[in-house]
């Protein structure tokens, strides 16, 4: 293929006043399939590659850079910006059906931040699962994913659930997460009902996941190669 992995050269480098000829080797270590199957291990792979090579081939490493979900870098960054074909698009046509970019309510800045409190814990707590459940990354990922589309409304919108269940939810860690910054954009909630609301599980989540993380640190286990 046209992909080049690694490739060595060869150059004149002088050791206490001597020059010997060295190898200079460029090692890229990619593990792109791996990832879209098991992403957790598939990244653990593509570390483990990246010590063992070195190692085998009896390197020195001088410098490594990790590049995480870039595209072509010959490519121009004026060329790479193509979310304002869809960006600007969208704006125009909220206008045009008479929808402000503009928050309703002022609340909305404190829920959002709020709500990225949250959902740094809840990762924290997700993370410690994982690290007590071992080999089950992969497992609890989608999981955790099921529940962020079932309980944030994402799927099923709060407003069409029956016997209250969807204010019920709205009330949740998931639901004020996702749901309480959206309802005070455009006014479908109060400030006063959302925003304690979300005070409460960042005050009650945070304690938990530093807990939970202090309890998982010594299960840590590095796998790759």
């Amino acid at each position: 293929s046209d992909e080049i992995n690694a490739c060595s050269i060869v150059v004149p480098v002088k050791v206490d006043g001597v020059e010997e000829e060295w190898l200079i080797n460029f090692k890229n270590e990619t593990h792109n399939h791996p990832t879209e199957i098991e992403p957790f291990g598939g990244a653990a792979t593509c570390l483990g590659g990246a010590i063992r090579d070195p190692l085998s081939g009896r390197t020195y490493v001088y410098q490594a850079m990790r590049v995480t979900g870039a595209a072509d870098p010959t490519v121009s960054v004026k060329d790479t910006m193509k979310l304002l074909l869809y960006s600007l698009p969208c704006l125009v046509m909220g206008a045009l059906f008479g929808l402000s970019p503009i928050p309703d309510s002022p609340w909305f800045f404190l829920s959002l931040l709020l709500s990225m409190a949250q959902g740094f814990a809840v990762d924290f707590l997700f993370a410690c699962l994982q690290i007590h459940l071992k080999s089950m990354e992969w497992t609890i990922h989608v999981i955790r994913g099921a529940l962020n589309a079932l309980l944030t409304g994402a799927v099923i919108p709060f407003a069409a659930l029956p016997w209250g269940i969807g204010e019920f939810l709205s009330l949740t860690p998931f639901g004020t997460m996702a749901g309480a910054p959206l309802s005070l954009f455009v006014s479908l909630d109060g400030a006063s009902r959302l925003i304690p609301a979300q005070i409460l599980w960042t005050a009650a989540l945070w304690p938990l996941a530093i807990w939970a993380f202090h309890r998982s640190r010594e299960r840590m286990v590095s796998y790759g190669g």
